[in-house]
């Protein structure tokens, strides 16, 4: 079967066949949340507001998707669990992100690019005066009350 490639569509002989940039986001999504260590799908607040004022939450909210004709680079930000070994984390999301991907579409996924972007600490006995229990924590850090 020949392929041609039209409109970033795929095609077959029978027609064409597109996969929205949201569905290969979602198929991304769940990917990265089978890793263990994996606590969330980091998101901007602006598309958190967004999707609070549109009642809709895509399970793909955060992350990015270019497409090139059959070809696609995925960028994913990611909140951890505290004491997770990054590399090895971030290397299991890419091989699983890769894998579901280019089997559920048929894409060539030429890149999976992971943001740590937020680290969670377990709940503890005795909270720290800095995080709350289950607080999720930016890259940059948080402020200590009072500043």
């Amino acid at each position: 079967m020949q392929e041609n490639r039209k409109d970033d569509g795929l095609s077959a002989d029978t027609g064409q066949i597109k996969i929205s940039d949201d569905v290969i986001a979602a198929i991304s999504a769940v990917a990265a949340g089978e890793v263990e260590g994996v606590v969330s799908i980091a998101t901007s607040a602006a598309s958190d507001l967004a999707a609070g004022i549109l009642g809709k939450k895509a399970p793909g909210r955060g992350i990015k998707i270019a497409l090139d004709g059959d070809r696609v680079e995925i960028d994913i930000p990611i909140s951890v669990k505290f004491g997770a070994n990054l590399p090895d984390l971030a290397k299991k999301i890419q091989v699983n992100v890769h894998d579901s991907v280019e089997s559920m579409t048929g894409l060539k996924v030429v890149a999976v690019n992971i943001a740590v972007v937020g680290i969670m600490f377990e709940r503890e006995a005795k909270p720290s005066p800095v995080f709350s229990e289950g607080t999720a924590v930016p890259a940059g850090g948080a402020e200590k009350p009072g500043e």
